[in-house]
């Protein structure tokens, strides 16, 4: 008796362990499912009009007819030194390749942190501050950084979480770049 009650106990724990494998996979496959049709929607730029530190106020919008690059990032995260780094090393190599950069900072602690971090407190492009977070809620901001590339007509074309490196980023700004002329 005691055999078929521990093969019956086993038989049960398979049928459980079945049971979770089957409800994790489904979890996963709509989340993804979820993930690849958020990017399929946020094809169209969500324009935002955000303020820098120092009190300039910079607009996508403005930006149209420009190849732009967004990094949103956090001051809280150290990637952002990652960034700075990565960008003036693809500025000098992309020389008169034209295209706008900009940093949307996430938490409000930047001013302290550039002058801390930064000998002469700068940094060598715009850092926007979203106060609120709202911007980062339209754009869906999980991860920082996270990168969007978006062509001259203001369409996101690219967008990657966590810093996708200088080469991706020549990549995609010579190409968008070229297609102009092409037209």
């Amino acid at each position: 008796m005691s055999y078929k009650n521990g093969r019956f106990k086993a038989m049960r724990d398979y049928k459980i362990i079945f049971f979770v494998i089957i409800i994790i996979s489904l979890l996963v496959m709509f989340s993804s499912a979820s993930h690849a049709q958020l990017h399929e929607e946020e094809k169209e730029t969500l324009d935002f009009k955000l303020s820098t530190s120092s009190g300039e106020t910079i607009s996508l919008s403005d930006c149209r007819g420009e190849v732009v690059v967004v990094v949103f990032w956090a001051f809280w995260c150290d990637t952002w030194k990652t960034v700075v780094e990565g960008y003036e090393y693809l500025a000098s190599d992309m020389g008169k390749v034209p295209f706008r950069f900009f940093a949307v900072a996430i938490d409000a602690g930047m001013p302290e942190v550039v002058l801390l971090e930064k000998k002469d407190g700068k940094l060598p492009f715009p850092v926007l501050v979203d106060k609120n977070g709202k911007i980062s809620d339209k754009y869906n901001i999980k991860i920082v950084p996270t990168v969007f590339v978006m062509d001259k007509s203001g369409k996101i074309v690219y967008r990657h979480e966590g810093y996708p490196g200088n080469r991706k980023l020549k990549e995609l700004i010579w190409k968008l770049n070229q297609q102009d002329m092409k037209n």
